[in-house]
């Protein structure tokens, strides 16, 4: 089904990510498909999505996420303005993380898990 999709909607956190992600969108690129990034994320998934789309032609839409977090993930806030976001521009992914929120909200795989096997 080459003609399966038109435009091509990768998460940076879900195909692998960074390197995953830049073969997806090549692949698009070789079979003229769009990319239309899926980053309904906050902090440092949505700036390696935004560095993702910066470095590789052709791609122009990112999803973005309509509401905003009460306990920011990282210190900087992203600069939205008139239909288009900057780019961090700091060392790494250009943001830093937001200790105390990571403190407060500890990752814990415990009851994040769903047995659908009965």
């Amino acid at each position: 089904a080459q003609d399966a999709a038109d435009i091509l909607q990768p998460s940076v956190t879900k195909v692998g990510g960074l390197s995953e992600w830049r073969r997806v969108a090549a692949l698009a690129a070789r079979h003229g498909k769009q990319i239309a990034a899926h980053s309904f994320y906050f902090g440092p998934g949505f700036a390696a999505t935004l560095h993702l789309m910066a470095a590789l032609p052709g791609c122009t839409y990112v999803e973005v996420a309509g509401c905003a977090l009460e306990a920011p993930l990282v210190q900087e806030s992203f600069g939205f303005s008139d239909g288009t976001v900057s780019v961090p521009e700091g060392p790494g992914l250009g943001v830093t993380l937001n200790e105390e929120v990571l403190q407060k909200y500890p990752y814990s795989a415990t009851g994040a898990i769903l047995n659908l096997r009965g």
